[in-house]
């Protein structure tokens, strides 16, 4: 019996940690292309600014305006670059998760609206939640509902 469940035990922890190291690939990669994308941008600007100032001995700093004229790409724009591009990319991904729970709110409020539009004595086959929302823009019809009274 103990070994019945040792083997149970086993195969569920192999199932439940077996993806865990494509997890950490990912998560590995992600973290890799930030810092090969701060590499790159921050070597691609060093040596922009390099040779601005080399070619014309300006400020890259734009700290000494009295003293000497600022360069075109200033050392606050290389770096403003750098946090642009990765945030950027940062952004993108949440694209996705957005995209889907957009879907699973429309997927989750439709049985809502068939049961709001409902009309006494329909069948269930006929009720439809409308695909566009007519009245005030916020999802309810301006016109006044029908109130059947039994007699």
């Amino acid at each position: 019996m103990i070994e019945e469940f040792k083997l149970a035990t086993k195969k569920a922890q192999d199932s439940a940690t077996g993806f865990t190291i494509w997890v950490g690939l990912a998560n590995g990669g992600i973290m890799a292309s930030f810092l090969v994308s701060y590499v790159a941008l921050t070597l691609y600007g060093a040596f922009k600014l390099y040779s601005q100032v080399r070619a014309e001995g300006c400020d890259p700093s734009n700290t000494l305006d009295d003293l000497n004229a600022a360069c075109r790409i200033t050392g606050r724009a290389v770096f403003g670059a750098l946090m642009g591009v990765s945030i950027g990319a940062m952004g993108l991904a949440q694209i996705g998760g957005a995209g889907e729970a957009l879907l699973g709110a429309a997927s989750a409020c439709h049985p809502a609206l068939e049961a709001i539009n409902r009309k006494v004595g329909s069948d269930v086959d006929e009720i439809e939640a409308p695909l566009t929302t007519e009245g005030d823009g916020q999802g309810f019809n301006d016109e006044e509902p029908e109130i059947v009274v039994p007699v």
